[in-house]
């Protein structure tokens, strides 16, 4: 995808600067976003998120210590410096925050996008389309199974301006779930493996789960 300056980045998530801002012209890649520390390697953001237990922001120090040259955190955590050279952005929400940069960089692929979903073997069925497809065009595939309202933005971030296609995996354990993952991906072209009688506890028979997998074909355009 196109790189940014932390200036643009900080235009499109409507945040506020952290500290003094050392060079806002940077280049940064939304690619290189992790939301684990422990995965942070050198020239990486670090996006502080609120996980089951604890928070991201608890980890910043640790983030800036492994190389991250950024960090995206809420504005209500308090106790975050960026690190000599680096920065750090606040917003509002920052899993809000992570699917607003997940919509600008939709707006920023020409591709075609086809999004996978069903109670089994999305994953197997992904890797056949991307293998297919790649036998003649330059596209992208969810790397392992990022089909969460997490995983996907993650996996969006890896598209490339020039792809011709982006094959996403979409996931549910409740209703509107893919309906929202859609307003992300933007799909084109859908495919559904099965209905089965995984997660039932979450959509209360199997009826509702295919009232789920079906907010996908709800989704697409009217040529999808």
């Amino acid at each position: 995808m196109k790189k940014l300056s932390v200036e643009q980045l900080q235009e499109i998530l409507d945040a506020r600067r952290i500290g003094r801002l050392i060079d806002g012209g940077a280049e940064v890649q939304l690619s290189h976003v992790r939301i684990d520390s422990r995965d942070v390697r050198p020239g990486d953001i670090f996006w502080a998120l609120q996980g089951q237990v604890r928070h991201g922001a608890e980890f910043v120090a640790d983030a800036y210590e492994r190389g991250a040259i950024g960090v995206v955190v809420d504005k209500h955590v308090a106790d975050v410096e960026p690190a000599a050279n680096c920065w750090a952005l606040a917003v509002d929400d920052s899993r809000d925050a992570l699917r607003q940069a997940a919509n600008w960089q939709r707006e920023d692929f020409a591709g075609r996008v086809i999004a996978v979903t069903g109670s089994a073997g999305k994953t197997t069925t992904r890797q056949m389309i991307d293998t297919v497809l790649r036998s003649r065009f330059t596209g992208t595939a969810s790397p392992a199974n990022y089909n969460n309202h997490l995983g996907v933005p993650l996996s969006m971030f890896q598209w490339h301006e020039n792809d011709a296609y982006a094959v996403v995996e979409l996931g549910a354990s409740a209703p509107g779930e893919i309906a929202n993952l859609c307003e992300m991906a933007r799909p084109s072209i859908g495919v559904i493996t099965n209905i089965g009688d995984a997660h039932l506890g979450g959509f209360g028979g199997p009826a509702g789960i295919a009232a789920a997998k079906g907010e996908l074909l709800e989704a697409l355009p009217t040529d999808g």
